[in-house]
């Protein structure tokens, strides 16, 4: 399967794309939750840079 839209879309873009976009806090949470695998304080630098913005 080919993710690219065209030749030129970089890895980046397309990361961007397939990646749900996170507006809260809780979103984040929930999304950790599912994935498990980072540590807490990875997981509190994430929720951090999703308040901020």
């Amino acid at each position: 399967m080919n993710w690219k839209k065209s030749d030129d879309e970089s890895l980046s873009s397309v990361i961007l794309r397939a990646i749900p976009k996170i507006r809260t806090p809780e979103e984040l949470d929930e999304l950790l939750s599912r994935i498990g695998s980072l540590s807490d304080e990875d997981a509190d630098i994430m929720t951090k840079a999703v308040e901020e913005e």
